[in-house]
């Protein structure tokens, strides 16, 4: 499963991210990509560090 996201100003956030990794599960997908044309908050970093 893939995500993008194009924004040049908002960083991508830790409900983002956590409301893509529902996604993940509700689908029952194997992987998921979250790509972004900015960066990710400090937040959203430790969310997923959480899962690896």
């Amino acid at each position: 499963m893939v995500e993008c996201k194009r924004n040049n100003v908002q960083k991508v956030t830790r409900p983002q991210i956590q409301q893509f990794h529902s996604a993940i599960i509700d689908s029952k997908a194997k992987e998921g990509f979250f790509v972004t044309t900015n960066d990710f908050t400090s937040k959203a970093y430790s969310y997923v560090l959480e899962f690896l």
